[in-house]
C-alpha cells in the first residue's frame, strides 16, 4: 500500500510515498499582480542525473531546488539526518528503485565496501585484484581519500592489511 508523507520543509506543497513518487498538492497561488492562480494535483515528473540518481524540481516562494528522490524518503520516512557518515543506499543498486523497501541507512564505509563491483569479499576494504583473478586488493578511504594498500595472495592476508590501516589512522590520523 502506497502511504504519503508531507515532505519536511515543503509541508502543504509537496508529498513523497513510499514507491517513491512525489506529487504536488492542490494550492490557490495569488501572483504578485494580484491575480489568483489555481495549483492543481499532480505527481512530479523525475528527472535522471548523470549519475543515474533521480531528482525531482521543488519550489518554495523564493527558489527551485533539486532534490534526490532517495534522500527525500530517507529524511521523511527514516528521519535521516543527511551527513557523511551515514548514507542512503539502493539495497538492489538499482538507483531508479526508491522504493521505501529498497532503501537502508548504512555506513559510508559500508557503503564503498559494497560499491566495488568486483567484490567477493566478506571484508569491508577488500575486493578481487581484478575479474578473474586469484589475488585481492585492499583499500581504504580516509578523508574523503582513497589509500590503495596493496594486491595480496590471500583473502585475510588483504583484511590483516586493512585492518593494520585501520588502527594507524585511529593511533595517528593517517594510514602510515
Amino acid at each position: 500500500m502506497e502511504v504519503w508523507k508531507d515532505i519536511k520543509g515543503y509541508e502543504g506543497f509537496y508529498q513523497i510515498s513510499t514507491l517513491g513518487r512525489v506529487k504536488s498538492l492542490y494550492r490557490i497561488i495569488e501572483l504578485i499582480d494580484g491575480r489568483i492562480r489555481k495549483h492543481k494535483e499532480r505527481i512530479l515528473k523525475n528527472n535522471i542525473q548523470k549519475n543515474g540518481y533521480l531528482t525531482v524540481i521543488l519550489c518554495d516562494k523564493t527558489s527551485q531546488k533539486t532534490k534526490h528522490i532517495h534522500q527525500l524518503i530517507a529524511v521523511n520516512f527514516f528521519n535521516h539526518k543527511t551527513g557523511y557518515k551515514k548514507v542512503v543506499d539502493h539495497i538492489d543498486n538499482d538507483k531508479k528503485n526508491n522504493s521505501i523497501s529498497n532503501l537502508q541507512i548504512i555506513t559510508a564505509r559500508e557503503n564503498v565496501c559494497k560499491s566495488l563491483k568486483n567484490s567477493a569479499s566478506k571484508y569491508i576494504g577488500v575486493s578481487k585484484a581484478r575479474k578473474n583473478s586469484k589475488k585481492w586488493r585492499s583499500e581504504i578511504t580516509y578523508k574523503k581519500i582513497s589509500y590503495y594498500l596493496g594486491t595480496f595472495e590471500t583473502e585475510i592476508n588483504a583484511h590483516k592489511a586493512y585492518k593494520e590501516a585501520l588502527q594507524n589512522i585511529k593511533k595517528h590520523g593517517s594510514t602510515n
